[in-house]
């Protein structure tokens, strides 16, 4: 049960101890029984004054005892802090009565109090509304005596036909900047219609808020120090103002009520709890005042995890009205939202459920993007460092991927290393695979770092992680897997697992890394990576190629939206006059070595390790035996090298031929002693 204060002008001070309040500020009548030497029934009236400090209202009460000298008070009104209803306080009642003929001065005894308020003021308007919900309404009385004791009485009734009740709020949302894909200020605005006749609008219990498809969360927010508020520093139970660090503040609100005026303040994120991983806490407040009208409220936010689409939801809010509420979430280049990256219009949807309990209903809005380009626009590069870049060292490699900020996202990558670049497997304990789809990889098995950009607009959020040694998933050489800590500020989204697989290029001149499904979203948060920068560093794994020249890194990206793009970035190692050359070959037959026989022919190649590249050619049968014509030809697949640094295939760099390994049943395999080893039949 509320009054408008702004419906009625106020009567000053003066005008009250004069008892000459204009009849327009009158906002209902009183009247007391009084004891003296008889008992005395008398009347007066109430007034409407302006309020003082952080109070919500002020009444002036004038009581007209007719053989007396007028009594004149003022009552307190302020908002309770539990519930923010009303609570008037009238202090210092009389105890004796001035300007009694013949007594003078007289004492008295006020044996009661009777005070009613307007439903409408003298100009119609109306004044005091009843509550908008059809349950018990109390209201409470506590007396205190001038002799000390305390006393007080409750009184309840129940309203009805709250079927008829109206409810008719708008909604509204905009943006700046309204461009594709960017961070963005966000403002979304409830109103209700000004008018309160014939009936005053219900009030808002909880509201559901979906965000037009597109706008997302963006992780970027956090890379300015983003941090949350605790249950205990905002303190939604007291009216106390909240103890929030300023790094936890995500946006402002707007409160435009008719009794109070405008209340504003701030949207802060809250830890999160099990199954919340976003809330809100909102406090909007008339002034800074410690016992000023202060409103809180808390709320949630979750994000679809197949779309991103966003939702807020706030639940108990009190019966406070109001004409609009708008909350502005923070823009700039540590925007909390992004815009959609389609333009064209989307849809804000709602629920909105009122106090009176009827129906909740739906007001929806549009937003407009506009000012995009193409949209499938995908222009990926990349990069490639190795530290030393001496020929045949072992080596830290350094490969980037960048991606333009509102380009189409990275949905999958291959990037082939440069030719005669190596890693060495053996001798490197592997992830399990399961370990790898969890992200729990021990660190025996690491090999290099990582690090990620993500996020919209021109400051994105930086993100670490850890690069990891894997078995072959699907038929490669090795596999790999990215693990990074998703953490956006305070919002701990977990490990995210990326594997990649070390495939041997087709004629066997180097490895492709191959990155078949980058992740877009973890729990409905959106990663937008930016760049990643990718660090192969384990002590001894890596060994540069043996020939010097160009070698370039290449790459095919594909997108999102179903694009594909390429990229290249030059490559080169010194010093190749450094490297010794001393190959050592050996030949053997086995099987039918008797005259006229079918024996197999054994060739092994050995090279000193960091010995100089080798343009390898097919190796001249020894003298006597011949390739039998009505012998079945038949080619060996070149098999992905189990184990070795080199590929298991020798090439004929003049005539361009491919060898393949011999059969296992003719090879010899020895361990090398000098360096990789290569066979061929």
């Amino acid at each position: 049960m509320l009054g408008d204060v702004h419906a009625v002008p106020k009567c000053t001070a003066s005008q009250l101890n004069a008892d000459s309040c204009p009849t327009s500020t009158k906002i209902g009548t009183t009247g007391a029984t009084v004891d003296a030497i008889i008992s005395l029934d008398i009347s007066g009236d109430v007034y409407a004054m302006a309020a003082q400090g952080t109070e919500a209202a002020r009444m002036g009460v004038v009581l007209r005892p007719g053989i007396a000298d007028k009594i004149k008070l003022q009552a307190s009104v302020r908002v309770r802090s539990d519930d923010y209803g009303l609570r008037a306080t009238l202090d210092d009642l009389p105890r004796q009565a001035t300007g009694v003929p013949i007594f003078g001065t007289l004492d008295i005894r006020m044996k009661d109090l009777e005070m009613k308020l307007l439903g409408a003021t003298s100009g119609g308007l109306p004044f005091i509304s009843a509550p908008t919900t059809c349950s018990p309404a109390t209201t409470r009385v506590e007396v205190t005596s001038y002799a000390g004791p305390v006393q007080s009485a409750t009184k309840s009734y129940t309203p009805t036909n709250c079927a008829a009740v109206p409810f008719a709020p708008t909604a509204s949302v905009a943006v700046d900047p309204a461009v594709p894909d960017a961070p963005t200020q966000t403002s979304l605005t409830l109103a209700f219609p000004a008018t309160a006749t014939p009936r005053v609008q219900s009030h808002l219990r909880s509201a559901t808020i979906a965000l037009p498809e597109g706008m997302e969360i963006n992780p970027a927010a956090a890379s300015a120090g983003l941090s949350a508020c605790a249950d205990a520093e905002f303190a939604v139970a007291s009216s106390a103002v909240p103890a929030c660090p300023a790094a936890s503040a995500v946006g402002d609100i707007t409160i435009d009520n008719a009794q109070l005026g405008t209340l504003s303040g701030s949207v802060f994120l809250g830890t999160a709890t099990p199954g919340n991983l976003m809330r809100l806490f909102i406090v909007a407040q008339r002034s800074a005042a410690a016992d000023d009208v202060r409103v809180k409220l808390t709320g949630s936010v979750t994000a679809d995890p197949a779309t991103g689409r966003v939702t807020a939801q706030l639940d108990g809010i009190p019966q406070v009205p109001f004409r609009s509420m708008t909350m502005r979430l923070r823009g700039g280049q540590h925007g909390i939202l992004r815009t959609p990256r389609a333009c064209g219009q989307s849809t804000l949807g709602t629920s909105l459920t009122p106090w009176s309990g009827t129906a909740a209903v739906s007001p929806g809005a549009t937003l407009r993007i506009d000012g995009c380009g193409d949209p499938a626009r995908f222009t990926p590069g990349v990069g490639i460092t190795a530290t030393p870049a001496q020929a045949g060292a072992t080596t830290a490699l350094q490969a980037t991927i960048t991606r333009p900020d509102g380009d189409a996202r990275l949905a999958g990558a291959r990037i082939s290393l440069p030719d005669g670049l190596m890693g060495k497997l053996t001798g490197v304990p592997q992830c399990p695979l399961a370990d790898a789809r969890a992200a729990a990889c021990p660190a025996a098995t690491r090999v290099g770092s990582a690090t990620a950009s993500v996020g919209a607009g021109p400051a994105p959020l930086g993100l670490t992680g850890d690069l990891y040694l894997t078995p072959p998933a699907d038929g490669g050489l090795a596999g790999l897997v990215l693990t990074v800590d998703a953490k956006v500020g305070p919002l701990d989204l977990g490990r995210i697992a990326v594997p990649m697989e070390l495939r041997l290029r087709e004629g066997g001149a180097g490895i492709d890394v191959v990155a078949g499904d980058i992740p877009r979203r973890v729990q409905g948060i959106p990663l937008d990576l930016r760049a990643i920068d990718l660090r192969i560093d384990r002590d001894g794994f890596l060994l540069n190629p043996t020939g010097c020249g160009p070698r370039p890194l290449a790459a095919t990206f594909t997108s999102d939206l179903g694009g594909t793009a390429s990229a290249s970035a030059p490559f080169a190692v010194t010093g190749c006059d450094k490297l010794g050359y001393a190959p050592r070959m050996r030949m053997a037959l086995s099987g039918e070595t008797k005259k006229n026989g079918h024996p197999t022919i054994a060739a092994e190649l050995r090279l000193p390790r960091r010995a100089g590249e080798h343009a390898a050619r097919r190796p001249p049968p020894p003298r006597g035996p011949r390739p039998g014509l009505r012998a079945p030809g038949h080619r060996l697949p070149a098999r992905q090298g189990a184990g070795r640094c080199l590929p298991g295939v020798l090439e004929d760099r003049r005539g361009g031929g491919h060898h393949p390994r011999a059969p296992r049943r003719a090879a010899r395999h020895r361990p090398p002693r000098h360096g990789p080893r290569l066979a061929a039949a």
